[in-house]
């Protein structure tokens, strides 16, 4: 502010000289001129914020983390698929950011003497898992504690009953402090003094898109990203937004249009579940589910109760358009077997007010239908 007052006082010197030179001029016009404003200072349309000084960029509070660590291990000469030897667990939640996602990435090597059948995938307990993907040898992770655990598990696979299955594991933790990855739900305390949101990406491939809420968790909509954007907030209730990257794949960085106004804190929230149901007593059934927040996913599902094989359909709507729409020509459901049909994450459709499932089968076959979705958790 020490700018804008260096300002006001220059101009406030020009009128004066300007009375002297111009002799007795009108004072009330003199008095009434607008002070321009000062061009250093941030609106929505000119955020000048500069994305390469993290000072003025959201970010989390833990330290940057870049670790890489190698474990080796063998299983000793056996017979038996189920030993108790033919599992190994390695706990990996020091290695990883306390207080936001961090992307888990881990390959095994054995020696190539033995029979391949070591594999190694990624287990929590209790933490929150954005994204997962895997393969007998590779498997990663977008995953935060959130005061659980999370342990790489390699298994034997094919015992050697003549020489031990040595293994080499290589686990490697990436975490930044400033970007935030697709999938991940965050929490940025509300852009102050202007209300303005300004993302920057890296490296996005889709149409990617920002969906926010509210202080008070109301919806205020999707933001398509196209190169570095700033989003108005002035609609949003007081209270911390929440920001939820969809449509691509890939990272954005987030900064308030006024860091010096902005308590720049970023923090990563978990997930939870929910659903609606109803009995399959009918050859077409119908659930009305109403999120008491807009959901980051939505989708269907049948379970059922019995061995019973029929042909059927289903489709989640809501007031914006067609989330998921399916059909088969029979399943079979065993006892208490769940097939799921979820819709895409932050689809473009999710929005507000009331999801409508709608099942068609070729006769009732008991069990229950149902209407489920995600939505963050504070």
């Amino acid at each position: 502010m020490r700018r804008l007052a260096l300002a006001v006082g220059i101009v406030a010197i020009a009128v004066g000289l300007a009375g002297c030179i111009g002799g007795s001029g009108d004072e009330t016009d003199a008095q009434t001129q607008s002070v321009p404003e000062d061009p250093s200072e941030p609106t929505i349309d000119d955020p000048n914020v500069s994305f390469s000084d993290d000072d003025q960029l959201y970010a989390f509070p833990h330290e940057e983390v870049h670790e890489t660590r190698f474990e080796n291990g063998s299983f000793s000469p056996a017979t038996c698929f189920t030993c108790p030897s033919s599992e190994q667990r390695i706990d990996v939640t020091s290695m990883l950011a306390a207080e936001g996602p961090s992307f888990l990435q881990v390959t095994v090597n054995q020696s190539a003497r033995v029979i391949s059948g070591v594999t190694v995938s990624i287990e929590a307990d209790g933490a929150e898992v954005y994204e997962a993907n895997s393969s007998s040898r590779e498997a990663s992770a977008v995953v935060a504690p959130q005061g659980g655990t999370v342990e790489v598990v390699v298994e034997n696979l094919l015992p050697d009953a003549s020489a031990e299955n040595a293994y080499e594991l290589r686990i490697q933790v990436d975490a930044n402090r400033t970007l935030v990855g697709d999938d991940v739900p965050v929490e940025v305390a509300a852009p102050q003094d202007p209300p303005g949101l300004v993302v920057e990406p890296e490296d996005l491939e889709g149409e990617a898109r920002l969906m926010v809420w509210g202080g008070d968790d109301g919806f205020l909509g999707h933001y398509p990203i196209d190169g570095r954007t700033t989003i108005n907030v002035t609609e949003a209730a007081s209270g911390p937004l929440v920001v939820y990257l969809a449509g691509a794949e890939g990272l954005v960085s987030l900064a308030p249009v006024n860091a010096s106004a902005t308590d720049a804190s970023l923090r990563g929230l978990g997930t939870s579940s929910q659903e609606a149901v109803t009995d399959i007593a009918s050859g077409e059934v119908q659930v009305v589910a109403e999120p008491d927040v807009v959901p980051i996913q939505a989708g269907l599902f049948i379970q059922g109760q019995q061995e019973a094989g029929t042909e059927y359909a289903g489709q989640l709507t809501n007031g914006d358009g067609t989330l998921v729409d399916f059909e088969s020509g029979g399943y079979y459901t065993g006892n208490g077997a769940r097939f799921e049909f979820p819709g895409e994450r932050g689809d473009a459709d999710l929005g507000p007010g009331e999801y409508v499932g709608t099942f068609q089968f070729s006769q009732a076959t008991g069990g229950e239908a149902g209407v489920t979705w995600i939505t963050y958790e504070r």
